[in-house]
């Protein structure tokens, strides 16, 4: 699965919530991966996850489509500014993500930026 989802789909600039999505196949339980999914044009988390799964639903990848199960483990927001990240808050409808873990993933994306977390915030 590797290569066929990105992991990290963030937008440039701004405060805005994300999302981690465990993506598992459903034949080999151990092949799984977290994906981080961050969009500024999305009111709630669960509209960031609806948009993932349509988009899934929407590509060409048979694979991604029916061999393969896809949960939101969590959520908060992300801050972008200048050469700066801020990971931080949560999602009330989905718990806290992990954020130790997006900001593992998310420096493989931006690895110039200088990236904190925190528990704090909304």
């Amino acid at each position: 699965m590797n290569a066929k989802i990105c992991q990290c789909k963030i937008d440039e600039e701004g405060i805005f919530k994300y999302i981690q999505i465990e993506c598992i196949n459903k034949e080999k339980k151990e092949d799984r991966k977290i994906i981080i999914r961050g969009d500024a044009g999305s009111s709630y988390h669960k509209d960031i996850y609806k948009k993932f799964i349509l988009d899934i639903m929407n590509s060409n990848d048979k694979d991604l489509k029916e061999n393969y199960e896809y949960e939101c483990i969590g959520g908060g927001r992300i801050e972008i500014k200048s050469n700066s990240i801020l990971i931080y808050g949560y999602s009330s409808g989905y718990g806290q993500a992990d954020h130790s873990k997006t900001k593992e993933i998310v420096q493989k994306f931006y690895p110039t930026y200088k990236i904190e977390i925190s528990d704090e915030g909304y």
